[in-house]
């Protein structure tokens, strides 16, 4: 697969047997051993992660930041809580799609957005571009190495961090329900 990038976690997906493709540059699991339905049903029943690692995500942060991004996005940041996030989209100055996102709001007056892996840097570059107009701070970029994993089932379900996906990727619902948090 040539010189694709690797998320952090990519050692972990392929130990577990997943089948790895190109994806906007990055080598990806496309699915596992279990197969594409069993993953499927798996994350209906109970819970799955998704690695995001290769996704685009940008800080956000100050006392401005609200501002600039209640200027920026389609949904309200207003209406996050600490430790919510939604979805959104980036429209452009003709109120078309740049791309769509999902905001998140950790602490007060800091957020991180996250986009698309094929649309990272031209929206990086819109963002920039209007942040110029609101003071100072700016939409800074976490390190590329960072893992992340987003979580996708049934709601109330959750996964401890801490597994380090010990079979938690596409595995049964019984066999996941070990890595949960009580």
């Amino acid at each position: 697969m040539g010189n694709l990038h690797k998320t952090a976690l990519n050692d972990r997906h392929v130990k577990l047997g997943a089948n790895m493709v190109e994806f906007a540059g990055w080598e990806m699991p496309l699915h596992y051993e279990t197969g594409i339905v069993q993953e499927h049903l798996s994350t209906r029943k109970a819970v799955g992660l998704f690695d995001i690692s290769h996704m685009g995500r940008f800080t956000v942060r100050g006392k401005d930041a609200l501002e600039f991004l209640q200027h920026v996005l389609t949904n309200n940041a207003a209406a996050l809580e600490e430790e919510e996030g939604h979805y959104t989209m980036i429209p452009n100055e003709n109120g078309g799609v740049i791309d769509d996102a999902y905001l998140y709001r950790f602490v007060p007056d800091e957020y991180i957005l996250v986009v698309n892996a094929s649309n990272r840097e031209k929206d990086l570059a819109h963002l920039e571009a209007l942040r110029k107009k609101f003071g100072q701070g700016g939409v800074k970029r976490p390190h590329k190495r960072a893992g992340h994993a987003q979580p996708a089932g049934t709601p109330g379900q959750r996964i401890d961090a801490r597994s380090d996906f010990r079979g938690s990727i596409a595995r049964t619902p019984e066999k996941l329900s070990e890595h949960r948090l009580h």
